[in-house]
């Protein structure tokens, strides 16, 4: 992994030219499902063309299944995940993802997660078994369901059990996290939960390193095991 600067901001401001991924903030339901995909994501690719960045447009429905992708900078979409899970606001008429994959970026290698497959450790621990350095989740969250709790049981620990940095929005807060040991104040919070954007941080490769020796999860885990019994852990 190389360290770059990330952020969580709006398709209509222009950023640091220095920033090597943007993360489009979260939208309700309702506005999700009205995304005409064709336009969505050719307003995307404009986007990373003309900021010359890796872009997360945001969710959107295909094949009747709930998605993220992964644009580059020339607005081609190197990675498509699926939600290999669903809430009740989609599960009446979407289908579940059944397969989590990585892409390899200039900067490393990025994983996908749909709304509340962030709460899934099989599937972020399938990514980071992958080799996945960065994680981007987006997620639909009901107000009344909303607290920063929800944030340190999803986004926050998958951080700290996979040593990854995460990109968290939703409709109603973005943040972005690492390793407890790359937040100057030991928190994992590189930029705090906001209800506003631009938000921004760099994601240190070398920090991420440090925190890994300090504590090398992946060296006590047996992905054989988890390959031989895959069906009935993920089922």
């Amino acid at each position: 992994m190389k360290t770059i600067l990330a952020a969580i901001a709006g398709p209509d401001l222009e950023l640091d030219p220095a920033i090597r991924l943007v993360v489009f903030p979260g939208a309700e339901a309702r506005a999700v499902r009205a995304r005409r995909l064709d336009t969505f994501l050719a307003q995307a690719a404009a986007y990373a063309r003309r900021q010359r960045t890796y872009v997360v447009p945001g969710l959107y429905v295909k094949d009747e299944a709930l998605c993220l992708c992964l644009l580059d900078e020339t607005g081609d979409v190197v990675l498509e995940q699926q939600a290999t899970h669903l809430n009740r606001s989609w599960a009446g008429d979407l289908r579940r993802g059944d397969v989590v994959t990585v892409a390899e970026a200039p900067f490393g290698k990025v994983a996908l997660c749909p709304d509340v497959d962030v709460y899934k450790g099989e599937a972020v621990r399938i990514a980071a078994l992958q080799g996945a350095e960065v994680l981007v989740s987006v997620q639909v969250i009901q107000a009344q369901d909303y607290s920063r709790e929800m944030v340190l049981a999803g986004a926050w620990q998958q951080a700290q059990q996979n040593c990854l940095f995460v990109l968290s929005t939703s409709n109603l807060h973005g943040c972005i996290l690492g390793p407890c040991e790359t937040a100057s104040d030991g928190s994992g919070f590189l930029a705090e939960i906001s209800s506003t954007t631009p938000l921004q941080a760099e994601l240190s490769a070398e920090k991420r390193l440090a925190a890994y020796k300090a504590f090398p999860v992946f060296k006590s885990l047996n992905p054989r095991l988890y390959r031989n019994h895959l069906d009935e852990l993920c089922k």
